[in-house]
């Protein structure tokens, strides 16, 4: 997707027989603004973890100001409510460098719709240098979904194939005790297969929330590890209570996969 053009209502139709995306060009337009202008709408950023920024960008952004130079990409923002379409660390760096009197050029496009500016992001984002993670996929069609964006243009705005992108949801989200489906990381795939669309208990959604990539096996594995290696862990009162729980959720769920 080139960077220099304004997406208009045409672009963001899409062929539903082909889920085909139909093209039209037209010339940005530039404006110099100041940071604290541009609004940071959360409900456009595409990924799952919602008013987080990272840091780890952030922090390299910034040195590039430090060091002289510009952004080679421009921040995208919507030409009638200045929400930022793509840029939301860009702008974080121009405030931790430059202070709330920052300012810079923005391109400024006009969208059909907030449907069209969500697609924009999500595309910008996906083509970037943090792409998005298959949760944030699962996250940004899920919210899709909810406000009733057919299939073909969340595929389109992920560059993805319907089938694919459908069976990753499906593969990679639970229904939590209120009726709401969430994305899940590589971790709770696992659950999302067992469950196979039924609603979590509160232990199951808990740890689809909080389970991060890593598979709780390999936790078990490092914490065994250690066990064996006596001394590698203190063992204070609240240690030991946590390892006396943890014993005896082992025993249950044995004797439950044995029956």
């Amino acid at each position: 997707m080139g960077i220099g053009r304004l997406r208009t209502e045409s672009e963001n139709r899409v062929d539903p027989r082909t889920g085909a995306r139909e093209v039209a060009e037209m010339v940005d337009k530039k404006k110099v603004v100041k940071v604290l202008e541009l609004i940071l709408d959360w409900k456009l950023w595409p990924r799952h973890e919602a008013g987080k920024l990272d840091s780890t960008n952030v922090a390299k952004l910034a040195n590039i100001l430090r060091d002289g130079k510009t952004f080679n990409t421009p921040i995208v923002v919507d030409a009638d409510s200045l929400r930022v379409i793509d840029g939301f660390h860009r702008c974080r760096a121009l405030l931790v460098v430059k202070g709330d009197d920052a300012e810079t050029e923005v391109t400024l496009r006009e969208y059909k719709d907030e449907v069209a500016m969500r697609m924009e992001a999500a595309r910008f984002a996906n083509s970037g240098s943090l792409q998005l993670t298959p949760k944030d996929r699962v996250h940004f069609a899920l919210g899709m979904r909810r406000d009733h964006v057919p299939w073909p243009l969340i595929a389109d705005a992920l560059d993805m194939d319907v089938e694919r992108i459908k069976k990753l949801v499906d593969g990679r989200s639970i229904t939590t005790r209120d009726g709401t489906r969430i994305a899940v990381s590589a971790a709770a795939a696992p659950l999302a297969e067992h469950l196979d669309g039924k609603k979590a208990d509160a232990e199951q959604e808990h740890f689809a929330r909080t389970a991060n990539g890593t598979p709780p096996l390999m936790h078990a594995r490092m914490l065994l590890n250690a066990l064996r290696a006596y001394g590698s862990i203190e063992y204070d009162e609240k240690t030991v209570a946590v390892l006396m729980e943890l014993s005896e959720a082992i025993r249950e769920i044995v004797a439950k996969v044995k029956v």
